[in-house]
């Protein structure tokens, strides 16, 4: 049995190895070289904090990325780009040909994608097969920077205040990115007006408002610079307003908050 792309795959919750219910679902699809897991993961439990995904394969594992949960609730989109994703694409081999070489046997025997909760319970497509001896991919220390980096792959960069400050941007779909996640920020008010109004928001590393020496990352809520829309958006934790050279009053720019990218 062939690993389809473009497939929705079905999770379960395990306790000690036995499958207890449904646990939410993903999609398994290639961008590139790239493997990009995307889904949604609902549980009863009640789990909470950042967890790891990993894509087990004929005895080789790796890293996904990390998951946010929230009382057994989160959303992800992952990209992947190990010796697994090279092994799926690799030059002068169709993706079925490829991946024919690395599962012949159903998903829940040879390829696994899990999501280890503690030593109890576990998400995934299946049962996790014995990988004491396989070949592991060193996983990257998952810095702010690293972060950063990783989200600068995924998704388009753009320069909106006509110098050299990278940002990329993203959309309501991605707040589960950073640590204050979809439950504070879906919910800002100054937020989704601005987003509504031009379907887009940015996020980027910059120097802190107030102390120029020190660098920290930003999102953008797109607007129009007056005084009173300047009030709002300070109640609502947007502490700063940049632009393509001069803030002037009726000019467009973006009002910015202070944020820590999921690590």
């Amino acid at each position: 049995m062939f690993l389809d792309y473009n497939k929705v795959y079905y999770l379960s919750l395990f306790e000690d190895g036995n499958r207890i219910a449904g646990a939410g679902f993903l999609r398994l699809s290639q961008m590139g070289k790239r493997l990009c897991l995307e889904g949604q993961i609902r549980c009863d439990k009640p789990f909470d904090g950042v967890f790891s995904v990993t894509i087990t394969i004929e005895g080789y594992q790796e890293e996904a990325g990390k998951v946010r949960l929230q009382k057994g609730r989160g959303q992800f989109k992952l990209l992947t780009e190990g010796k697994l994703s090279d092994l799926l694409t690799e030059e002068k081999v169709s993706t079925s040909q490829a991946v024919e070489k690395i599962s012949t046997s159903p998903p829940g025997d040879t390829f696994v994608i899990s999501m280890r909760i503690n030593s109890k319970y576990m998400i995934g497509t299946g049962i996790v097969p014995d990988v004491k001896c396989c070949e592991r991919k060193p996983v990257p220390k998952r810095t702010e920077e690293f972060a950063w980096e990783e989200l600068k792959k995924r998704f388009e960069i753009v320069y909106p205040f006509g110098d050299e400050r990278a940002y990329v941007t993203v959309g309501l779909k991605d707040l589960h990115l950073f640590k204050e996640g979809e439950s504070k920020l879906s919910h800002n008010s100054f937020l989704l007006h601005g987003y509504y109004n031009y379907r887009h928001l940015i996020v980027g590393k910059d120097r802190k408002a107030g102390n120029q020496s020190q660098l920290c990352h930003y999102l953008g809520v797109p607007g129009v610079f007056y005084e009173k829309e300047k009030m709002a958006a300070v109640m609502f934790g947007f502490e700063a307003f940049e632009c393509n050279g001069p803030v002037t009053i009726g000019k467009y720019g973006y009002y910015l908050r202070q944020i820590e990218i999921l690590e």
